[in-house]
């Protein structure tokens, strides 16, 4: 007998149960925190004016910001787009040196996946 569950409110989690005579369990979790994430794009975009970035490097990270909100309000989320979205904007910010915003920010960027 074999059961797969698959339950995605933030986070998917799939199970097989006695394949065969073995108990097999498979854990494939991809979540992240939907309010701090929230959270975070907003004090990221109060204060992106105070970093040292490049024209173009602050309409990147409005652009990916915009998309990651607009996916957080889907029913059914792209969690690899959101991580892709986030890993992109905490790139751009880790290139910045001497920026106490921009470090505080990509510390707290590279602890929603974890």
């Amino acid at each position: 007998m074999s059961r797969i569950r698959i339950s995605n409110k933030n986070k998917i989690e799939a199970n097989m149960i006695n394949v065969g005579d073995n108990n097999i369990n498979i854990y494939n979790s991809s979540e992240f925190d939907e309010i701090k994430l929230q959270s975070l794009i907003e004090m990221i975009s109060e204060n992106i004016k105070d970093i040292e970035l490049k024209e173009q490097e602050k309409k990147t990270i409005d652009i990916l910001l915009q998309n990651i909100s607009d996916e957080l309000k889907k029913e059914k989320k792209d969690n690899q787009l959101i991580k892709k979205s986030i890993n992109t904007v905490k790139n751009i910010l880790e290139g910045i040196t001497g920026s106490l915003i921009a470090s505080g920010i990509v510390y707290e960027l590279g602890k929603l996946f974890k």
